[in-house]
């Protein structure tokens, strides 16, 4: 009789290849919660309102401790070229019709005053220069207006050189630290009138060629533009038309799998990006100081800065140690195999309709300033360190501007911004509904694009309306080759304007 057992053992568990298995458990195993998401989210917030806050103290200071006048801003001195160029600098148009143009010159600033002196004594008469002026003194006489020591002294040195040259006389040169103030307070406008009190021929003839080179790039540039525009304006309506009948598909993909990793990204990124930004100022101010300091220009900051930005994109390690595979990662950050040539076209157009957005960012930004000026008193002008860069270097500091702004910035800011913090967005507010998740993404993250660059509170609704159109660019076409080549694009442009006409 055969004997059965008091317990049958249970069948052994079938094998399972754990290689094969892992790259599953890479990307459906990463453990979020509300803390990691809501850490991530104060550390971007955090850091960003940091940057945000040190741009806004560093642009009071310098306004604070300038200690001098006032200076010409970029539009005044641009017009006073293009006006200059148009008449006895270039074209030599009748005076009579520009005139009536010097009024874009004057407001209340007494920097912008005398520019509208020079420049009517330029297009007239000196004598009728000399009348605007005495309006000047007679309002100082008067008490209607106060002038600080260097003011006073900026006006006396243009009445001394307008007065010689409205006397045929050739004036005697100034002081060299007035000269530089002039120089430094009116621009383009105080070049001229030095030129022209010391009969200068060379300097005028330089003048004269630049302002016409200007107003040349100027034509070329609104042409540029506004073919761009155009053609923007028309993808905007033809891509607007396929969304609204369901003709467009988006190659955007949206899932859930990857929780409050790539915020936790994003947060790691731009806290390395700022301690980054401050040890490269800290390493150059330290060694411009030292023995070493005569060979450390704004060359060597360019390319240090550079180098500073690919070391940030250290921060994409951080998804891999939460495991996100690294074939997943590039397809979510928009790095995926792509045909990079292909993308140049449609990289074009998200340049192109980035510029009907950037008319509204425009606007937008002029009620800010006017807000914000009612509020808290005059704002200062937005500006961009670069600017100083561009005039302190030769050729080798213009090419590596050009590296950092058009190769550099584009790269690093588009794998973070479109890629990494644009991905957390739309996952996050997936379950919203399509319009209002990329209403939310791509307001959130170009609001903190916008808000990180150092040209201050005003120019938020301008650098946010590109960063708009970026986010356009990587909803239609999935990878970061178009958002790249439209960011390098928008940089160049206005760069290269930048450079011929300033």
């Amino acid at each position: 009789m055969t004997e059965i057992p008091d317990q049958v053992p249970p069948p052994a568990p079938p094998k399972v290849d754990s290689e094969a298995l892992s790259p599953v458990l890479a990307e459906d195993s990463i453990s979020s919660s509300v803390l990691t998401h809501l850490l991530g989210w104060v550390g971007a917030f955090s850091v960003a309102g940091l940057m945000m806050a040190l741009v806004l103290i560093g642009a009071r200071l310098a306004t604070s401790e300038a200690g001098g006048p006032q200076q010409i801003n970029m539009e005044q001195e641009m017009t006073g070229r293009m006006i200059y160029a148009a008449g006895p600098g270039g074209m030599k148009i009748d005076s009579s019709l520009l005139v009536p143009n010097l009024s874009q010159l004057k407001d209340d600033s007494l920097v912008s005053r005398l520019a509208f002196v020079i420049l009517t004594s330029e297009l007239s008469t000196p004598d009728a220069g000399i009348e605007e002026l005495d309006s000047i003194h007679d309002e100082k006489a008067a008490g209607t207006i106060t002038l600080t020591p260097e003011e006073q002294a900026l006006l006396d040195d243009v009445s001394l050189l307008l007065f010689a040259a409205a006397s045929g006389e050739r004036a005697d040169a100034l002081p060299e630290e007035r000269a530089e103030l002039m120089r430094r307070s009116l621009g383009f406008f105080g070049e001229l009138l030095i030129a022209r009190s010391s009969a200068d021929q060379k300097t005028l003839d330089d003048l004269s060629s630049s302002a016409v080179s200007g107003m040349v790039t100027l034509l070329i540039a609104v042409v540029w533009f506004i073919s761009f525009f155009l053609g923007g304006l028309a993808s905007l309506i033809i891509l607007g038309i396929f969304a609204a009948y369901g003709k467009l598909e988006s190659r955007f993909t949206v899932s859930a799998s990857t929780g409050s990793v790539y915020i936790e990204t994003f947060a790691i990124w731009i806290g390395m990006f700022f301690l980054l930004q401050i040890i490269t100022e800290a390493l150059v101010t330290i060694l411009s100081q030292s023995s070493l300091g005569a060979y450390i220009g704004p060359e060597f900051s360019m390319i240090l800065s550079l180098v500073m930005m690919f070391v940030s994109l250290s921060a994409l390690v951080w998804p891999r140690i939460r495991g996100v595979s690294s074939s997943r990662l590039r397809e979510d950050i928009g790095l995926g195999p792509v045909n990079v040539f292909k993308e140049i076209i449609p990289g074009l157009v998200t340049y192109a309709m980035g510029l009907p957005v950037l008319l509204v960012g425009l606007l937008l930004s002029i009620v800010l300033g006017f807000v914000l000026n009612v509020l808290f008193g005059e704002q200062p002008a937005a500006s961009h360190p670069i600017q100083a860069i561009i005039g302190e270097g030769g050729w080798m500091t213009i090419v590596l501007i050009f590296l950092v702004a058009c190769v550099g910035a584009p790269v690093t800011e588009e794998i973070m911004f479109r890629g990494v913090l644009y991905r957390y967005l739309r996952e996050f507010s997936r379950t919203w509904g399509i319009l209002l998740s990329l209403f939310f993404s791509m307001l959130v993250s170009s609001f903190i694009f916008a808000a990180v660059h150092p040209q201050g509170l005003t120019f938020i609704p301008v650098l946010g309306s590109l960063a708009v159109a970026f986010c356009i660019g990587r909803e239609w076409r999935g990878s970061l080759a178009a958002p790249m080549i439209a960011h390098g694009v928008s940089n160049g442009a206005v760069l290269t304007l930048n450079i011929s006409l300033f």
